[in-house]
């Protein structure tokens, strides 16, 4: 048996029905989200990656409510194999690599400033930012689980939030540290990942709508397009996905109901493309229903003195209440159980604002 072996029995331990409860209360923490809700299966089938770096936090750094330890120490006292027990002192952080020689790398941990030695068999770069589980034995790092590498367009912005992290009143420079606050940990990498500008460019329509007066023969006009694919069709609505010559998912959506048709996450030019191809302009209109973010920009708030939020940035002493409002804002995002779910934009709003 080797570590990789036992972290698969720990998996699939975690998500034994007796501990669906557990998970459930730690979601609420992993999402730093009092609305969080989870459903393991689904969540898992959704969200693969995002559901990876839950189960592992989940096992090895959140301490279970009903025994007040973590899965990996009640699986050693069940088990009492020795890989388990190197494995309770495991913890996950985020690396870059120094060097690289012929059968090891040379990184250094970035919140505690350690620099170790580890064995791998993955192919890293140099200046690669790592998302890592390390555990020792005899004096010797061994990686544990998955390996994130950050794409090379986030490693600023996440730089930018660990030394955020780091300077909380709190911080410590210790492995424990990061072991308990791991989730906190995880929500600047998330900010830093949907950070980075061309999450949202300048030239991406979020949200665009329009009436519509004839939906059967929108409906046939979009169906017979290439460059559109039908993911579902029922009385309520209808969607269609953009693809390339490959059939390979592009961004851009169209959803159809008896009043509407909304194109989301087109570029501007594609969806004046779109538009143009296919000839609706004697089906749809301009529709009176705006853009959710801009109705909230453009919202009076008491908090805020009756001033919207696009007012109020404009004066220094709301610009820590927005900023509040917006990690607020960006928790209950995350949190959605469906990427369809309807929610303010943080991003979107974060731009808007300037902040």
């Amino acid at each position: 048996m080797n570590y990789e072996e036992v972290y698969d029995q720990l998996i699939q331990f975690a998500k034994s029905e007796h501990l669906l409860n557990e998970a459930k209360e730690a979601f609420y923490l992993w999402n730093l989200n009092p609305y969080s809700v989870l459903d393991l299966t689904s969540y898992e089938a959704r969200d693969p990656d995002e559901f990876d770096a839950f189960i592992d936090w989940f096992i090895f750094d959140y301490n279970l409510i009903s025994f007040q330890k973590s899965i990996v120490s009640i699986y050693y006292k069940e088990n009492n194999n020795q890989y388990i027990k190197e494995l309770i002192n495991s913890y996950r952080s985020i690396y870059k690599v120094l060097s690289d020689h012929d059968n090891y790398y040379i990184i250094e941990d970035l919140i505690i400033n350690k620099k170790i030695t580890i064995h791998s068999q993955n192919e890293f770069k140099i200046n690669d930012v790592l998302s890592v589980r390390v555990a020792s034995k005899n004096g010797e790092y061994y990686v544990v689980g998955k390996i994130e590498v950050f794409k090379d367009f986030i490693t600023k912005d996440l730089i930018k939030n660990i030394i955020n992290f780091r300077s909380r009143d709190d911080f410590e420079s210790t492995f424990s540290y990061i072991k308990t606050n791991y989730c906190l940990l995880n929500y600047f990498i998330k900010k830093s990942a949907v950070e980075f500008s061309e999450t949202y460019p300048s030239n991406v329509v979020l949200f665009k709508e329009f009436k519509i007066e004839n939906r059967k023969e929108i409906e046939k006009i979009i169906s017979k397009k290439k460059f559109f694919k039908k993911m579902q069709s029922d009385k309520e609505t209808a969607v269609f996905n953009l693809v390339d010559s490959k059939m390979n998912y592009s961004p851009g959506c169209v959803e159809i109901s008896d009043k509407n048709i909304i194109f989301t996450s087109f570029t501007i030019s594609d969806l004046n493309h779109v538009l143009k191809d296919l000839g609706l302009g004697e089906y749809i209109s301009p529709s009176h229903i705006s853009d959710p973010n801009e109705i909230w920009l453009n919202t009076k708030l008491k908090l805020l003195d009756n001033l919207t939020p696009l007012e109020a940035i404009k004066e220094k002493r709301y610009g820590q209440i927005l900023e509040g409002i917006l990690e607020d804002i960006f928790s209950i995002h995350l949190g959605r159980e469906d990427e369809n779910e309807v929610s303010l934009d943080p991003y979107y709003i974060k731009k808007k604002l300037g902040i």
